[in-house]
């Protein structure tokens, strides 16, 4: 049974059932309202953690898992006194289980210094950055690029810190609080299971292997955040739990790469659904943090501290370079981030050439030839930019029209705001205003973009070495 519901939900507890009633998010569609009702008699194994509330509906042949999320501890515990005590004959023994799966976590890793460094270190990162002027709610996008995020045109011009320094640069407020709660959640519970020299190591990999990941698949990204690293501690406890050399029971291992599946799927699926989500720096950092988990899991043994583990550090040391040294190939063969072609035109392409490639345009006026973006049949346009009738080399091409007829090369940009736009593509170059209101904005990376009234009306590329 998936409720789903995001963004606060009502629960109405009666005699009889309960009704929860919300909104579902859903990938490249508007959320969904939910209105289910459980009846009371199909709920056992009712549990409460802090402020959550865990519980099972048994639906004809299965049994569900519901779990709601109440305000504070006492909400919670309301809820819980409004609901059956029925418990299964499995219940008991899963709680035991559970229980001593906690207490071996807190007899190997009583106390996680590291976890706890993560969230001061992110924090005072922001707070400097917000007095430096990057912006609290709103960040300003070329200060960030200073500061050290991981900006495509930089990080492969020979800037390779970036790959680092963007793990702990966050683009305001909302951005920090959701990736420092998922750290504090996920990050105590893998600092035990680890270690805090282990944890440390992981979460590091995972997030450079982040910020790799996002280089390779953006042609022009400015990207930054923890959430590499995060769902790299997310992966590195999925390689433990599938590893289970510890005789963790299998109730526990379960429920955990349960919890941790659905917590990656959702967000992957928002992510997908979302044009301010890197979910390369998500799958890139999943990758990493598995891989290295995978190497330098050990039992939850109160004694593990005192073996002998050189022996799992040199080839966890040996797969980590080998690794490093196949990133460093890919980097390395990735083709300049300057933008060259554009719509079927390259950029510095003599005019002569222009036309026997593109054919005659469908108007021209001065330096610029108007074409087809795909054919008559589509809403769309390229019109191509050229030096002067004498010089004759192309030195930008821009786009105007639908979704449908847009040149692959640039994502779509139609309608976004400035501040949009500038997000991802800063720091910018130059730019000018028209006397008929329009705004020309230019990017490092050789993007361009005209705005009027406050959004992008047309966009593409221009030669940035002209």
């Amino acid at each position: 049974m998936n409720f789903g519901c995001t963004g606060g939900a009502e629960l109405v507890i009666d005699s009889t059932g309960f009704s929860i009633a919300g909104n579902r998010p859903r990938p490249f569609l508007s959320a969904v309202k939910v209105l289910r009702r459980v009846v009371l008699e199909d709920v056992v194994n009712v549990e409460q953690h802090g402020t959550a509330v865990r519980l099972a509906v048994r639906e004809s042949d299965t049994t569900s898992i519901v779990q709601i999320l109440a305000l504070d501890e006492l909400d919670a515990e309301h809820i819980v006194s409004r609901l059956p005590t029925t418990k299964t004959g499995s219940f008991v023994p899963e709680m035991a289980e559970r229980a001593q799966f906690s207490r071996s976590l807190q007899e190997v890793s009583p106390k996680t210094p590291t976890t706890y460094a993560l969230l001061i270190i992110n924090i005072a990162v922001f707070i400097l950055c917000a007095v430096l002027g990057a912006g609290v709610i709103r960040p300003n996008p070329q200060l960030m690029v200073k500061l050290g995020t991981n900006f495509t045109p930089l990080t492969l011009d020979g800037q390779w810190w970036r790959l680092l320094t963007s793990m702990f640069l966050h683009f305001g407020l909302l951005h920090l609080s959701f990736n420092m709660l998922a750290l504090y959640v996920n990050g105590t519970v893998a600092e035990r299971i680890f270690g805090s020299l282990r944890y440390s190591v992981i979460y590091l990999a995972a997030g450079i292997s982040g910020s790799v990941a996002s280089l390779l698949w953006h042609s022009q990204a400015n990207a930054a955040g923890a959430s590499g690293a995060i769902f790299g501690v997310l992966g590195a406890m999925i390689a433990f739990f599938l590893r289970n050399e510890a005789g963790v029971p299998r109730s526990v291992v379960k429920s955990q790469l349960n919890s941790a599946g659905v917590f990656v799927l959702y967000n992957l699926m928002m992510g997908a659904s979302s044009q301010g989500i890197d979910n390369a720096a998500h799958l890139g950092g999943l990758s990493g943090g598995f891989f290295v988990g995978f190497l330098l899991s050990r039992p939850l043994q109160a004694d593990r501290v005192e073996k002998d583990w050189t022996r799992q550090w040199l080839i966890a040391v040996s797969a980590i370079a080998a690794a490093s040294l196949g990133m460093i190939f890919l980097i390395a063969h990735k083709a300049n981030p300057a933008i060259r072609n554009f719509g079927g035109v390259k950029l510095g392409t003599p005019i002569d050439q222009l036309i026997k490639a593109k054919g005659q345009p469908i108007t021209r006026g001065g330096s610029a030839y108007v074409y087809n973006s795909v054919d008559s049949r589509h809403n769309g346009v390229i019109t191509v930019l050229v030096t002067s009738e004498k010089e004759g080399r192309v030195r930008a091409v821009l786009y105007d029209g639908d979704r449908e007829s847009a040149p692959p090369e640039i994502p779509y940009l139609h309608g976004l705001s400035k501040d949009e736009v500038v997000t991802r593509y800063a720091p910018i170059r130059g730019s000018q205003r028209s006397d008929n209101g329009y705004v020309w904005i230019y990017f490092v990376g050789g993007v361009e973009v005209s705005i009027q009234n406050g959004v992008v009306v047309s966009y593409g590329a221009f030669d940035i070495a002209q």
